[in-house]
């Protein structure tokens, strides 16, 4: 397996990825399916902004992660937000294990002071994930997001780069 810079080329198979966990889990808050046009604007501000790294064997992407802008205010600018998403057939390979450490080297190397994970509280596997990383629970949002006719609770995890 090797890791690398997302390009453009690898859309298809990470909205693939993206998909199914639109479809089958509570982990993204998006209910319906995306398209190739609609990862346009999404890639974009990967190119010049921030880091998205793929896993790949075999020309086969077997997940990604990136970090985001937390929020748009320029006192924000140092504090990012993680995304890891591991394809459903390549989970317990230590591809996600990968992807974190990329990602906590990335943001240490672009100097950011925190990064920041929202996790759907239900989501226990993520929770103890991250914990492994010494991400702390900072928060929890009560029923902020709706899906599959459910409120669901956010947790609010951090880890501090300094």
């Amino acid at each position: 397996m090797i890791l690398r810079q997302g390009l453009k080329e690898d859309l298809p198979q990470i909205l693939e990825i993206m998909n199914y966990y639109i479809e089958h889990t509570t982990i993204i808050f998006d209910k319906q399916r995306k398209t190739l046009s609609d990862m346009d604007g999404w890639f974009e501000k990967f190119i010049h902004d921030y880091p998205l790294i793929v896993a790949m064997k075999d020309n086969q992407l077997l997940g990604y992660a990136y970090l985001s802008a937390y929020r748009p205010k320029i006192a924000y600018k140092q504090t990012v937000e993680l995304s890891i998403y591991v394809s459903p057939d390549s989970h317990n390979r230590g591809i996600g294990k990968e992807l974190m450490l990329a990602m906590i080297e990335e943001g240490r190397r672009r100097k950011y002071h925190t990064i920041l994970s929202f996790i759907t509280s239900e989501n226990e596997e993520s929770i103890r994930f991250h914990e492994k990383f010494d991400f702390k629970e900072v928060g929890k949002l009560k029923e902020v997001g709706n899906k599959n006719n459910r409120w669901l609770d956010v947790s609010i995890y951090q880890l501090l780069l300094a």
